[in-house]
């Protein structure tokens, strides 16, 4: 509603779309001055004017992010949200030779006191996978993964998570009315169907694509020019084929036990895929009404679970960019009025503007079932970014800060379950039950993903038998759902990783959350062994990244997810948990 929409996006003009030939100017003039830079004075001013013009590329794209949540139906907010995108690929390109410049010089010791440990890598890195010769390529794998996410979106599927179904359609999902369930599903696969053809097809084109972009980059294939751009290192890669392994060993046979189980209490013989969001006769957890509003609830919560960070909310809360609202209960003809609306379907973001000091939180239409873990893992999140230094030594973009960020929202989401009671009252050991259950189905599906992604980006050939082939193999040895009768899947086998997201936008990244999760559970935070996750989520967020993207996590004291005692730990602790 408008009277909801903060008033400086009402009155703020647009960003404008960068001028890519300005950006060009002032590249050229900073690589010209850093080679002939005498002393340090010259060589911070270069250092300064690359921060500021990538300084300018975040916070415009932000913005209009967030004022793309606020107005999610404003064609013309949303088409110039995307262009800045494009845009933003084309200015990257014309920072390249800068950036290898200053990757290569011998001037780079000298740099050593103003920039990160990761400075001159990440310059090397970004240079190297954003050249000029493959930035229209790049374009146009935006463009195409931009397609994906709108036909995932147009069916309520999320584009962050697996199989995530959300908005009104997660309602009849969850109807007690098993024919209901079943009319939805249906409903549901034929409106996959319709736009199938158009998804292989687009699919395999960026295959292709992805294919000529490892080539025309200068890598042996695009799994090399993934792994470069990502920022994945070749002994990060290693320990994740260890982990997929644990994972398929000591979690996978799990799996067809916990649904054994959900099949047994709801006395059902022969499960369809339209039984696997009814996990019980009496529904899913719902919040209690005491628990609204719960933007109060959310920030009474917090002065028990993180209490020095309080007053950041009550803050965002006068602000009006702390809001929460959840999907009301399945089957419930009483009484929703309490409800905030979600016409725009299943929707949530988290940003922090270093640079003013605000920060949003906000959530649409989440299910109450998801919505307390959710949000105190975003809150995790945005605690993570909001104690990144403003100030000190330079930087650029680094993907490994996303895996401690992801290591910290877990870590405040199993801390936050000791004020759960607030939000889902005599529901609350179930919502943790369920929660759990959740975590532990990921893990297989997250590992055999990436297998799936790795085998795609080293793939000589664009085939979709081929591709259907190696998911069957790899789908069967993490036991998934779909690859047996009494464990269906969502989606028919042989086309359910072409509905992951991440195998479309962020390939080989999808996995972190997996390793975030065990690095917490590692610690079984289930137990008294809350106060050392309290003490290492601490840690993590008050020191910085190294090259590798577990040290910093390591350092703050949580174990190496790679480590067989870890993952079996983190089994034990959902297991033990669940009476497995």
């Amino acid at each position: 509603m408008k009277e909801s929409i903060p008033t400086w996006i009402l009155e703020k003009p647009l960003p404008s779309l960068p001028d890519r030939e300005e950006v060009a100017r002032i590249a050229k003039s900073a690589r010209r001055q850093f080679r002939y830079a005498v002393t340090d004075d010259d060589l911070l001013v270069v250092l300064r004017d690359i921060d500021d013009l990538l300084w300018m590329l975040e916070e415009g794209e932000e913005e209009l992010r967030i004022r793309s949540f606020y107005r999610p139906h404003d064609q013309v907010l949303n088409d110039l949200y995307f262009e800045y995108g494009n845009a933003k690929l084309l200015m990257y390109s014309e920072l390249a030779d800068l950036l290898t410049t200053i990757s290569r010089s011998s001037k780079g010791k000298r740099l050593d006191a103003f920039v990160s440990s990761t400075y001159l890598l990440d310059a090397d890195r970004i240079a190297s996978t954003s050249s000029k010769s493959i930035v229209a390529h790049l374009v146009l794998e935006r463009e195409l993964v931009a397609s994906q996410m709108k036909r995932l979106r147009d069916v309520s599927l999320s584009t962050e998570h697996v199989a995530l179904v959300g908005g009104e359609v997660r309602l009849h999902f969850q109807s007690a009315s098993r024919d209901r369930r079943a009319r939805a599903y249906n409903s549901l696969i034929s409106q996959l169907n319709k736009n199938k053809a158009e998804m292989v097809g687009q699919f395999l084109e960026l295959h292709m694509l992805r294919r000529m972009i490892g080539e025309k980059a200068g890598y042996k294939n695009f799994y090399e020019y993934a792994t470069r751009r990502a920022g994945l290192t070749d002994t990060f890669r290693s320990n994740i084929h260890l982990f997929r392994l644990l994972i398929q060993e000591y979690v996978s046979p799990l799996i067809s036990h916990v649904l054994e189980l959900q099949w047994r209490r709801l006395a059902i013989e022969e499960p369809e895929p339209w039984d696997l969001m009814f996990p019980a006769d009496f529904g899913v957890p719902v919040m209690s009404r005491e628990a609204f509003p719960l933007e109060k609830t959310f920030v009474d919560a917090c002065r028990y679970v993180c209490e020095a960070q309080t007053p950041v909310f009550e803050t965002m809360l006068d602000r009006g960019t702390l809001r929460i609202s959840v999907l009301p209960c399945s089957d419930d003809d009483g009484d929703t009025s309490y409800y905030p609306s979600h016409s725009s379907g299943t929707r949530w973001l988290r940003s922090h503007d270093l640079k003013n000091n605000e920060s949003y939180l906000l959530m649409e239409a989440v299910p109450q079932e998801i919505a307390v873990n959710l949000l105190f893992y975003e809150t995790g999140c945005l605690l993570f970014e909001q104690s990144q230094p403003s100030k000190g030594v330079f930087t650029l973009p680094n993907n490994n800060m996303s895996l401690s960020e992801m290591i910290a929202g877990h870590s405040m989401a199993f801390l936050s379950q000791r004020a759960w009671g607030t939000f889902y009252g005599p529901m609350t050991l179930y919502a943790r039950e369920y929660t759990l259950t959740d975590l532990l189905m990921r893990l297989p599906l997250a590992c055999a993903l990436d297998e799936m992604e790795e085998f795609l980006a080293k793939a000589r050939i664009s085939d979709l038998n081929v591709f259907q082939h190696a998911w069957r193999e790899i789908a069967s040895r993490y036991r998934i759902p779909g690859t047996s009768k009494m464990s269906p899947g969502i989606f028919p086998l042989d086309d359910a990783w072409l509905y992951a997201p991440a195998i479309w936008s962020t390939p080989l990244l999808g996995i972190n959350d997996a390793i975030a999760l065990v690095t917490v559970l590692g610690i079984l935070p289930l137990g008294k062994q809350h106060q050392d996750l309290e003490h290492s989520m601490l840690r993590l967020l008050n020191i910085r990244e190294g090259i590798e993207p577990t040290v910093r996590a390591s350092e703050a004291g949580y174990p190496s997810p790679f480590d067989e005692e870890t993952v079996r730990k983190a089994v034990f602790a959902i297991a033990d948990f669940l009476a497995l």
